[in-house]
């Protein structure tokens, strides 16, 4: 009875070492598997951030793309009304410029017309002594035809 007391309890022993052996390799591949786990979780996180960094990058992009649209569409407006306000500008600048021309052009004929008009009157008075003078050479012609006549009456 001993005996099998002994074997029993040697045979527990084997059993509980096996059990503990078996407990420590469950442990172990419990842990194995955690790490593998948090490993996997690791990666799977890892790409997910790694996609999600592609997507920042590419929201990032489009919008860099849409603002510089944006800034050349800003940009040609600009310069559209810039070419208006130039041509605007320019167009007024012309008109004043043949305002100033015909005003120019009127001042210029209204001195003509006042330089005739002086002409004219020279001319008027130059006729009237022109006038003034010939009736009195004729004047004189009849004076000196009337003396004549005299001096002949007298002889």
């Amino acid at each position: 009875r001993d005996r099998q007391t002994g074997r029993d309890k040697q045979t527990d022993r084997r059993r509980h070492t096996e059990w503990d052996r078996q407990a420590q390799r469950d442990r172990e591949t419990d842990r194995q598997a955690e790490t593998n786990r948090q490993t996997g979780a690791d990666i799977q996180n890892g790409t997910d951030r790694h996609r999600q960094r592609e997507r920042h990058r590419e929201t990032d992009r489009q919008a860099d793309t849409d603002r510089s649209a944006q800034i050349h569409t800003q940009t040609d407006r600009h310069r559209q009304t810039d070419q208006q306000t130039d041509r605007q500008t320019d167009r007024q600048t012309d008109m004043q410029k043949a305002t100033n021309r015909e005003a120019e052009a009127s001042t210029e004929r209204q001195a003509l017309t006042d330089k005739h008009a002086q002409i004219g009157r020279l001319k008027e008075k130059d006729t009237g002594r022109d006038r003034e003078s010939q009736r009195r050479r004729v004047s004189e012609r009849e004076k000196d035809r009337e003396r004549e006549r005299e001096r002949e009456r007298e002889r």
